[in-house]
């Protein structure tokens, strides 16, 4: 899911005909990226068996290059896609990081042996600054 994510908002982000939109964008892509190959890494990790590690690599590979593809299909894809087409592709791009967010990092954050109380404010502190990015860029 993160690979097809990652190919959508590189779509997104080719798809910008406007500057301070493509900079807004590159932007918010850009501060969670490391925080979702982290993500996947250590998820492949975890289900790679001892002595293929192959399998791990792979993986990473194949999300590293799903942005730089996903930007040069959006770039393509520019005259032919025009205004609600480029909201379907930023939507689609949103969609897909709140359906692996949510489920698969936020909440077990609050099932854990960690106390609420931080999982919650680190959630807030999390959805704010991401907020404050959107507002201010």
């Amino acid at each position: 899911m993160l690979t097809i994510h990652s190919l959508l908002e590189g779509m997104s982000i080719g798809a910008q005909v406007h500057t301070a939109t493509f900079v807004s964008i590159f932007l918010a892509v850009g501060a969670h990226k490391g925080l979702a190959a982290f993500a996947l890494g250590s998820k492949l990790l975890e289900d790679a068996p001892p002595g293929q590690r192959w399998i791990l690599y792979r993986g990473i590979l194949l999300f590293g290059v799903c942005s730089p593809i996903g930007i040069m299909i959006g770039a393509y894809m520019v005259d032919e896609v025009k205004g609600a087409g480029i909201g379907l592709l930023l939507s689609a791009a949103t969609g897909t990081f709140l359906y692996i967010a949510i489920p698969e990092l936020l909440l077990p954050a609050f099932e854990g042996e960690q106390s609420s109380t931080s999982a919650t404010l680190a959630a807030v502190l999390g959805f704010s600054v991401m907020a404050f990015l959107a507002i201010w860029v």
